[in-house]
């Protein structure tokens, strides 16, 4: 079973993610367990208490941004083993996809590319 952790501020688009990744995993079989979050913190939280395959984080959020929630998991060793960071155009951003192997999906994106993107890492889901 693959489990997803999802950080993401926006209740709408969360539940649409959420809903879409339903949707593909329903569409090749694949056994899923999606947990939704409203921030960085909460997502902390949930890392420290179960491991997950995949995190999905939004950059800007209330309480705990998404490169901090991604630097905090390396520090504590719960980093999941694939990442995917959603944002807008973020400074720096090349040192952390070198750093921490973070996958970068730019705002706005198609629901598919999401999925695109999790395909891609299949070897370690």
């Amino acid at each position: 079973m693959v489990k997803i952790l999802l950080a993401e501020d926006d209740e709408a688009l969360r539940d649409g993610i959420i809903c879409n990744l339903q949707m593909q995993f329903d569409n090749i079989g694949k056994e899923y367990k999606i947990t939704g979050v409203p921030n960085g913190l909460a997502a902390l939280e949930k890392l420290r208490n179960e491991k997950y395959d995949i995190l999905i984080t939004d950059n800007i959020m209330p309480e705990m941004n998404g490169l901090d929630l991604i630097v905090k998991a390396f520090d504590n060793k719960i980093a999941p083993k694939v990442i995917i960071l959603m944002s807008g155009v973020v400074d720096g951003f090349d040192d952390y996809v070198k750093k921490y192997n973070v996958a970068y999906l730019r705002k706005p994106f198609l629901p598919d590319r999401l999925f695109d993107i999790l395909q891609s890492y299949n070897k370690y889901i």
